[in-house]
C-alpha cells in the first residue's frame, strides 16, 4: 500500500519539557513535531527521535520545515525484489529463561515461503529454541529504499538434509570454498533451523526513495 508524503513543520526547542505538548520530555534531537495527534499515538511512518506524544497541541517555538518518509505497508515478499537474495546478516530474536530477548546476528535462506537458518546443535540459540520455540526474525537493508521483512513464528529443527541447505546458505555469505569448508569443520554439530511465518510484516521506503 503506497502512502503520500506528509509535510510537518518544524521541531520544538530542545529543553527538558514542552508543555504545549502534554508535558512531555523532550531529547536534544528536537523530537517533537507539530502533527494533528494521530490514532496511534508512536506511528510506525515516523523515523526513530521523532515520535510525537499523545494529543494535539501546536508548538509555538517552530525552527525548520522537514519531510516525513512514509512507510509502505502491507506488501508481500515478492513486492522486495531481491532483498532476500542478497547476503544480508538476519536479526534472530529468541527467548532466554528470565523472559529477555537474545539478539543474534545468523546466515539464512528464505525458501519455500519461510527462512533456514543454521546454527550448531549446542549454540545458545539452539537451546533457547528447544525450550521456547517462539522466534522472531528481521532482514533489513540500510540502504534506500530500506526493505525489510520481519517473521515471527515457531521455530522447528530439520536434522535432514542439514550439510545440503548448510552448503547452500554459507555460500551466499563466503563463497563456494570457504563455505564449503565451514560446514565441513561443522558437519554432524550442526543443525538446521526453519521459521515459517505466523505473522509477517513487510515494508520499505520506495515512495520516498523514488525506488520502482
Amino acid at each position: 500500500m503506497a502512502g503520500q508524503r506528509t509535510r510537518i513543520f518544524g521541531w520544538c526547542e530542545p529543553s527538558a519539557y514542552c508543555r504545549k505538548h502534554d508535558g512531555t520530555q523532550l531529547t536534544g534531537s528536537r523530537s517533537r513535531m507539530d502533527l494533528p495527534a494521530p490514532a496511534d499515538p508512536d506511528p510506525e511512518w515516523l523515523p526513530a527521535g521523532a515520535r510525537r506524544a499523545r494529543g494535539g497541541g501546536v508548538c509555538g517555538d517552530l525552527r525548520s520545515t522537514t519531510m516525513v518518509p512514509f512507510v509502505r505497508k502491507n506488501l508481500t515478499v515478492a513486492d522486495l525484489g531481491d532483498l532476500l537474495d542478497r547476503p544480508l546478516v538476519a536479526v534472530l530474536a529468541t527467548a532466554r529463561t528470565d523472559g529477555t530477548v537474545l539478539l543474534s546476528p545468523v546466515y539464512h535462506e528464505w525458501r519455500d515461503g519461510g527462512f533456514n537458518v543454521w546454527v550448531e546443535q549446542q549454540n545458545v540459540k539452539a537451546r533457547h529454541l528447544r525450550r521456547d520455540p517462539r522466534a522472531t526474525i528481521l532482514v533489513a537493508e540500510s540502504d534506500p529504499p530500506l526493505r525489510a521483512v520481519e517473521v515471527q513464528g515457531r521455530a522447528r529443527f530439520v536434522e535432514e538434509g542439514v550439510s545440503e541447505t548448510a552448503l547452500r546458505i554459507v555460500t551466499r555469505y563466503e563463497g563456494p570454498e570457504d563455505g564449503a569448508a565451514d560446514v565441513e569443520a561443522l558437519r554432524g554439530a550442526d543443525v538446521i533451523v526453519r521459521i515459517e511465518p505466523g505473522e509477517i510484516r513487510v515494508w520499505d521506503y520506495a515512495d520516498e526513495f523514488g525506488a520502482d
